[in-house]
This record gives structure tokens, sequence and C-alpha cells, in this order.
């Protein structure tokens, strides 16, 4: 049925129409009450001024002005997000948002879908290690992209586990040694990496850095985490300090850490602070919240990672003992550059959490094969100086406890130190650092 509008600016008010006026002034607007009273807008909002009706607190707010911090934050988040996401970070409508966009001339970009490759647990951890540690990579001269992720040597075990869950993609761990300058210690690290070949990582980038340098903290990705990508996102940046767990999300932008915030209590019932520190923003939960959080978790969490929940993480210290006999000579070095032979004694330590299921760091039985078939099959009665080019002319006690480092490292999880006697009274340990090299 067609609803004839009155469009007379004389027309004679009822009192029904009035009371509706007045009584809906305050929750509708003015183009709704015109609906009801099958009138023009023009003439309500004329009666409205006629009678003295004046906006609401809460009416004003729904149509409040845009303040040069919201353009500029408009400004610097068009480019990234869709318009509803950053209708949620601003707290505005999305007509308003693209209202405001059209006046300056920006172009907000679109919602990127996640690829149909990533579903289940392989969705989880990407997107949990993508808004911890991992990051994506682009080679420029084929212009492809591959997925990296790096943890320290002593958090191998967590890494492979991370492989396994991305199996479909093929990754690989290896070790890469580096030296910081500012602090002047060699660190050695594991590194994951896919394969460069695969289209999903595209949509990734898009996703993460939306053509900026530096990652970001898309809200489009927290809104798909479940207890998984939570899980892993906190054992790659969490900590748990004074009874209050932390998320770091120095990546994201302060409107980003907030929508984050928003998403986690909505989805989860966690509501984290948004708090700034020296590197960035990062979020912090209420410790009454922290066994919440720790009770969605826990069942993901590696035990690598368990001391992060509170719990009482017992890490102890494993070391196994092996013997064998092997010759040498030290060029240039008086009576040791003579062919001699000693009975060396190797010593592997491995430090590490309990694991609660089995009761152990490692199996002995394990360690022990791991060790006899990389290290003590090709050193027992052997001349060690032939054994490998880095050993050489300087097959040393300490140059043979890095050579055995470099066979054991990436092979035993938890390892901590070799240790290498020449004699009884004389040995060489070492515990990480840069691979040998080649003895010239």
């Amino acid at each position: 049925m067609k609803v004839s509008v009155k469009r007379r600016c004389d027309m004679k008010w009822t009192d029904d129409q009035l009371r509706c006026l007045i009584e809906n002034w305050d929750r509708l607007t003015s183009v709704q009450i015109a609906g009801m009273l099958g009138l023009s807008e023009f003439l309500v909002r004329k009666k409205a001024r006629q009678l003295g009706l004046t906006y609401s607190p809460r009416r004003r707010g729904s149509f409040r002005t845009w303040t040069p911090e919201e353009e500029e934050q408009l400004r610097e988040l068009a480019p990234h997000h869709s318009l509803s996401m950053i209708a949620t970070l601003l707290g505005r409508s999305v007509s308003s948002v693209g209202a405001k966009a059209r006046r300056l001339g920006l172009r907000a970009s679109r919602r990127t879908p996640l690829p149909k490759t990533l579903e289940g647990r392989v969705r989880q951890v990407v997107l949990g290690s993508l808004l911890g540690d991992a990051s994506i990579h682009v080679h420029t001269s084929a212009k492809t992209f591959y997925f990296e992720k790096s943890q320290r040597v002593d958090r191998l075990p967590y890494l492979q586990w991370t492989a396994k869950e991305l199996d479909i993609f093929k990754p690989k761990i290896h070790l890469r040694t580096t030296f910081n300058t500012v602090t002047h210690r060699v660190a050695t690290k594991c590194w994951l990496t896919t394969s460069a070949h695969t289209p999903v990582w595209k949509v990734m980038h898009d996703l993460f850095y939306r053509g900026a340098k530096h990652k970001r903290l898309p809200p489009e990705a927290v809104e798909e985490l479940d207890g998984l990508g939570l899980a892993v996102w906190f054992m790659d940046d969490g900590t748990y300090v004074g009874r209050r767990a932390h998320l770091c999300s120095f990546c994201g932008a302060k409107a980003e850490n907030e929508a984050a915030a928003k998403i986690l209590k909505a989805r989860f019932g966690l509501p984290f602070d948004v708090l700034k520190g020296s590197f960035g923003f990062y979020l912090v939960l209420k410790a009454k919240y922290s066994p919440l959080l720790f009770e969605i978790i826990r069942d993901y969490v590696h035990p690598v990672y368990r001391y992060k929940l509170g719990e009482d993480a017992h890490f102890v210290r494993v070391t196994r003992a092996f013997r064998f006999d092997a010759a040498h000579f030290l060029e240039g070095h008086g009576k040791c550059g003579r062919f001699h032979a000693h009975g060396w004694r190797l010593e592997v330590m491995l430090e590490g959490p309990v694991n609660p299921e089995t009761g152990m760091l490692v199996d002995f039985g394990v360690l022990k094969r791991i060790v006899e078939e990389n290290v003590i099959s090709r050193l027992d009665h052997k001349f060690i100086n032939f054994v490998d080019l880095r050993l050489g002319t300087r097959a040393t006690s300490e140059s043979l406890a890095i050579w055995c480092w470099d066979q054991l490292i990436g092979k035993l999880p938890y390892l901590q130190c070799i240790r290498v006697y020449e004699t009884p009274d004389s040995y060489a340990e070492f515990s990480g650092g840069l691979p040998l090299k080649k003895s010239e």
C-alpha cells in the first residue's frame, strides 16, 4: 500500500502526531519519525524546531563531528583496512566512515579473505605465528613469498612441532648463527622456512603488511583466532609477569591494539588493556582473568612453554658421557706436533623441562644412539686431523668440542653444552656460537 505524504508546510498536526514526535525524538532519527507519521523529513524537522526540541547527548553523539585526530587516523588506516574494520576501530558507523573517506579522497582497502588452503589447525598455527614471531618475506627477484619463523636453539622441539603442523607447505628447519654488534654475543637460532612458491603467503602478506614495510596487527586475523591460535600467539610473544598475562603487539598501532582488545573480550571474555612500552603497544590482562586465559590455551601449549602458564616447570640437566680412542697431532706445537693418541672422554649435556607425560627430558637410549651415530662412529680409532677438513692441522680439544656441537645441534633437542676431555684433568667446553670454519 502506498503511503501518501503531505508536503504542505502549513499543515495542522494532530495530538497523536505531536505525541509520537516528542516521544521518539531522542531515540529515532528524523527520517524514521517521518516514515512513521507519513510526513516528509522537512516537516518533521520544522515542527521539532518550533517545539524547541534539541538533540539529546546520545543522539548528538551519533552525529558528532569529525575531529582532526580522527581524520588523521582515517588517513592512516584507510590504505590497510576495510570500511567495516575502520568503523570498528574508530567507533563510528560504516556509512559515516565511507562518507568522510570520500570527502577526503581516500579509498579504503578491501577485506582480504583467507585462503581456503588455510583451514582447521593449519589456519590457527599460521595466524598465531604471524601475530607472534613469524613473518612473510619476499623474494625480490622472483617476486614470490615465503613464511619464516625463528626460535632459540633450546626451543627447537617447539619449532619442530610447528613444522609438523604446517607439513602441507613442506617446511625446512635450519640453523643460523649471528653476531650481535650491540651485546657482542654470538647467537645460534633455529629457523623454519616454507616453500617460496606457495601462493597462500601472498594473501597473508597482503593481510599482515598491506603494502607497508613492517608487519601490522590486523584485527581481521584476531577475529579468526580460536584457542589454538591464541595459544600459538602467547607461546611466541606472550609473558606472565606479576600474575598478569602480556601479549606483545609492538607491530600494531594504538587503534589496531584497541580493536584487538575488543575482539578478544568479545570472543573469549578476556578484557585486555592496551599499554605503551618502550618498543610500542602491548596487551595486558588483569590478574584475575589470567586463569581464564590459561584454561583456554592450556591444552595447546607445548611443553617447552609450560612455564609461561605460571606452572612450576621442572627444568633439569641431563649428561651422558662417552669414551673413544683417537689420534691427532698439532702442527708446530713441540712434542704435540708428533703423531700421538689419547683416550678421549665426551660429555653431552642437555637442559630443559621435564615432560609431564613421560617424566623424562630425554630417553638415554635415544641420546646414546644419536651421539654414537653422528660423533663416536666418526672419531673412534680414527685420525682426527683427517676426519673433517674443519679440523685439519688444529685438531685441538677446543676445535673438537665445536665440531661435536655442529654435528649434534638440530638433532638433539635441548642441547646445552659439549665437553671434550683430552686428558682426565683437561677439558674444553662449548655452549654454542659460530660454526667451525675450514682449516687453512
